[in-house]
C-alpha cells in the first residue's frame, strides 16, 4: 500500500491558500514516535511505497534519510523545491518520483507562494535533472486557484522541458465560508477554469500531433484510458482503499488533509495491522449514486465528508469533473487517431498515478 509519511508540518513557505506552519494542536511538528515503531507496522506489508509528506519533508531531512536508511520501501517525495539541491544524492536516486509543488507560470506560482519562489524551484529541478541526472518520474503539481489560467500554467510548464507529468489540484471545499478566499468562484470556474480546460485538451492533442511524442497530462491520460476501456474506477487517489496517511504522532489517517477529524482517526501504528485499515472509510452521498462515479470514482474523501460549500458549492466543483470528462468524451475519435499512430502509447495511458500519490481528478 501506499503511505503518505508525514515528515513534520513545519514550511519553508507562507502559501496563501495554505498559511504555512500550523499550530502543533492536530499532530506534533515533527516526529514524535519511535522509528521502530514505524519499522515494524511496515514490515507487515509486503510492498509498502512511503511518500514522504509535510509540511515541508525536506527541513527534517536527517529523519527522512534515517528512514531510507533503516526500512526498506518503494519511496516517493512531495516537496515544494526549495531544497532540493541539498538531498543528497545516495537519497535523490532512490526516489521513484518526485513531486513539485509549483503553480505554472512565474508571476502565478510567486502570487500564491511569494516573490522569486518560481524561479527558485525551477533552478534547483534543473540542478537534479542536469547536475545529478535524476531520472526518477519528476511531477509538476499545480495548486489551481483564482490567479490561475489552466491553459496557460500548463502550457508554461511544458514549455520549460523539465518534467514528465502534469497534474493539478482545485483549491475549493476546503473551508468555509466559500467566499473566505475566492472573490466569484462561480465567475472564474465557468469563464476561466472550463474554458481553459477546453483550449488545454485541443493544444495537448494538437501537441502529440505535432512532436510525434506522448505528453503526461496525467488527468487527460487516466480518464482517456477508463472511457476506453468502459472499466469502472474506485476513488482514484486511493485513499482509505490503498492509500493511508500516518501522522507524527503515528496516528493512521485515510487521506494527508483528514488530519484534524474525528472521523479519519483510524488507529495508531502501535496498534493496526496495514490490512485492517482497508475499507474502514468510504464515500457517502452525493457520489454514492452519482452518475459519472464510474469515470470519476468520487474526486475527493475529506470533499466528500465535509462539504463545507454545502450541496449547492459541491456541486459547482462537479461540474468541472463533467466539463473534463465531456472534453475527453468529445476527442476520442482524434485520441484512438493517436493511439493507433503509436503516438498515445498503452504505457502513458496505464500511468499509475494512485502508486504515485496523485488524485486524477482535479
Amino acid at each position: 500500500m501506499l503511505y503518505f509519511l508525514f515528515i513534520s508540518q513545519a514550511c519553508n513557505l507562507r502559501c496563501s491558500y495554505c498559511g504555512g506552519t500550523p499550530e502543533d494542536r492536530i499532530m506534533p511538528l515533527r516526529i514524535s514516535y519511535d522509528i521502530d515503531s514505524l519499522k515494524k507496522f511496515l514490515s507487515r506489508d509486503a510492498n509498502p511505497t512511503l511518500i514522504f509528506y509535510g509540511g515541508e519533508p525536506l527541513i527534517f531531512m536527517r529523519d527522512l534519510m534515517r528512514i531510507m536508511d533503516e526500512i526498506p520501501a518503494r519511496y516517493l517525495l512531495q516537496t515544494n523545491g526549495l531544497l532540493l539541491r541539498k538531498l543528497p544524492s545516495q537519497y535523490l536516486h532512490q526516489f521513484d518520483g518526485i513531486l513539485v509543488s509549483i503553480d505554472g507560470r512565474n508571476d502565478v506560482t510567486d502570487w500564491y507562494r511569494g516573490k522569486g519562489v518560481n524561479q527558485r524551484i525551477l533552478e534547483n529541478v534543473r540542478y537534479i535533472r542536469d547536475k545529478e541526472n535524476y531520472r526518477g518520474d519528476l511531477i509538476a503539481r499545480l495548486t489551481v486557484s483564482e490567479k490561475s489560467n489552466i491553459f496557460e500554467e500548463v502550457k508554461f510548464l511544458v514549455s520549460v522541458e523539465l518534467f514528465d507529468h502534469y497534474h493539478w489540484q482545485i483549491d475549493a471545499l476546503w473551508d468555509y465560508p466559500r467566499d473566505l478566499r475566492w472573490n466569484n468562484f462561480d465567475y472564474w470556474l465557468e469563464e476561466v477554469y472550463n474554458p481553459g480546460i477546453t483550449r488545454l485538451v485541443k493544444w495537448w492533442i494538437s501537441w502529440m500531433l505535432k512532436t510525434g511524442e506522448s505528453l503526461g497530462i496525467v488527468p487527460f491520460l487516466v480518464l482517456t484510458r477508463i472511457l476506453l476501456t468502459g472499466k469502472p474506477v474506485g476513488l482514484q487517489c486511493g485513499a482509505g482503499e490503498v492509500a493511508f496517511s500516518i501522522a507524527t504522532d503515528g496516528t493512521l489517517l485515510p487521506c494527508p488533509v483528514s488530519a484534524g477529524y474525528e472521523w479519519a482517526r483510524l488507529g495508531n501504528i502501535q496498534d493496526q495491522e496495514p490490512s485492517a485499515l482497508v475499507g474502514k472509510i468510504g464515500l457517502e452521498e452525493p457520489c454514492v449514486n452519482c452518475d459519472v462515479r464510474w469515470i470519476c470514482g468520487g474526486r475527493c474523501l475529506v470533499a466528500n465528508k465535509t462539504q463545507y460549500w454545502g450541496k449547492e458549492g459541491f456541486f459547482k466543483v462537479c461540474e468541472s469533473i463533467r466539463h473534463l470528462i465531456a472534453e475527453i468524451e468529445n476527442h476520442l475519435d482524434e485520441l484512438c487517431h493517436l493511439i493507433s499512430r503509436g503516438i498515445l502509447t498503452e504505457k502513458a495511458l496505464d500511468y499509475p498515478a494512485t502508486e504515485m500519490g496523485l488524485e486524477v481528478i482535479p
